[in-house]
């Protein structure tokens, strides 16, 4: 009984670290001739290999969002990567695997190359992830720079662990500092000096995701695809809604994002002694969510102090706390079911002073995807915490 145990973990070992390849060749065209024409953009889809998942193949269709037309990209296995040409202004990308639907859409430039990552995250669930440049600039600019005490508040940096490791600067072991921030980025620091950068959101480096195998669409997967096609364009006008709705433009992440637009200047630094919330447009549930952040604030800052006044101006985008209920029954089974019971939260949040000129700025989001473990709703208290934190390290005494 055990040999046959054994074969048969070695089976799915083999079929995870293989994939599903038999509808793609390699590519041995050189890129710079692949991406040689200069009136159009060009998107490059990308599967890191991750043992996580890696059974699963993803289909990848280009689609119109009016007529819901749509072109065959690929069906991408792990430790493979795409190249796929596309006309200036908004394209359109529907990915499918198992009950994970998504959606994806690039506002191309001509002469420019994006690129999206189709990793797995650790439930399983694939979420397509375009890279930004500013995004991409953000991380860049922590890379060597101070560890100081104002960086980590700046970013809501906290420790996560400290570690002996040889110092990059002495032939010694030093104290290695770790910590993680609401931004999703993870740093180290040595000698008060950050030395590594880690993008938990993205998950790999433009660098890692350009060595991935090139390939392209083999004479059997169009085949497929056409035989397909209509299940496509019906899946596509079933999620489109609710992704429309629901995700569009927001980042696909089950943790908390911060996303600071506007950074505080050195002369605000916790300069202001009293608060004043406003807020526009809000329904029943947005008021409920409100409430609870204005009643932390003001029980601990009640200050008569006047003058140096803090406006916080308080918009939510997007609220929907989703079915946890729904979220645990559907879980990889029901595709626009289970998208339908996803919590999602989007917050702007403009900080002025009391003359109206703005002090600062950021954004929070998260999804609450569910399943087993993760199906409790703390959109509300998540988003609160962080807003409040914020504020309350960099801007209030």
């Amino acid at each position: 009984m055990k040999y046959i145990f054994k074969f048969l973990v070695l089976s799915m070992v083999i079929i995870g670290l293989g994939g599903c390849s038999s509808r793609s060749i390699v590519v041995k065209k050189p890129e710079a001739q692949i991406l040689a024409d200069k009136t159009k953009a060009y998107v490059v889809f990308t599967r890191p290999y991750n043992f996580v998942g890696a059974a699963n193949s993803i289909d990848i269709v280009h689609f119109n969002n009016r007529n819901f037309d749509v072109n065959y990209v690929a069906y991408l296995s792990a430790g493979e990567r795409v190249i796929f040409k596309v006309n200036e202004g908004e394209n359109y990308f529907f990915t499918d695997v198992g009950a994970n639907e998504n959606i994806q859409v690039v506002n191309a430039k001509k002469g420019k190359i994006y690129y999206i990552n189709l990793g797995v995250t650790a439930s399983t669930i694939f979420f397509p992830k375009l890279y930004k440049e500013d995004r991409l600039q953000f991380v860049n600019t922590l890379k060597g720079t101070s560890c100081s005490n104002k960086l980590l508040k700046k970013y809501l940096f906290k420790k996560d662990k400290e570690k002996k490791e040889k110092s990059s600067y002495a032939q010694k072991k030093n104290t290695l500092i770790t910590y993680s921030s609401p931004t999703q980025v993870r740093i180290s620091c040595d000698n008060n000096k950050v030395v590594k950068v880690e993008d938990r959101y993205y998950g790999h480096t433009l660098e890692e995701l350009k060595q991935v195998e090139l390939v392209k669409p083999n004479e059997k997967a169009f085949k497929v695809f056409n035989r397909e096609k209509k299940q496509y364009v019906k899946d596509i006008k079933a999620y489109y809604p609710t992704w429309n709705f629901k995700f569009r433009d927001v980042p696909m992440s089950e943790n908390t994002f911060l996303e600071i637009k506007k950074s505080i200047n050195d002369i605000d630094f916790k300069k202001y002694t009293m608060v004043n919330i406003l807020a526009s447009n809000l329904n029943t549930i947005d008021k409920k969510v409100l409430n609870k952040l204005r009643k932390k604030l003001n029980a601990k800052f009640q200050s008569l102090d006047s003058k140096n006044i803090l406006t916080i101006e308080f918009t939510i985008n997007k609220l929907d706390t989703g079915n946890m209920f729904g979220r645990y029954m559907t879980m990889g089974i029901a595709k626009n079911a289970y998208r339908s019971n996803i919590g999602v939260i989007d917050v702007d949040i403009n900080l002025k002073n009391s003359a109206g000129l703005s002090v600062g700025s950021f954004r929070l989001t998260e999804l609450e995807v569910g399943g087993f473990l993760g199906g409790i709703d703390t959109l509300e208290s998540d988003i609160n915490d962080i807003i409040f934190n914020y504020i309350n390290t960099n801007y209030l005494q």
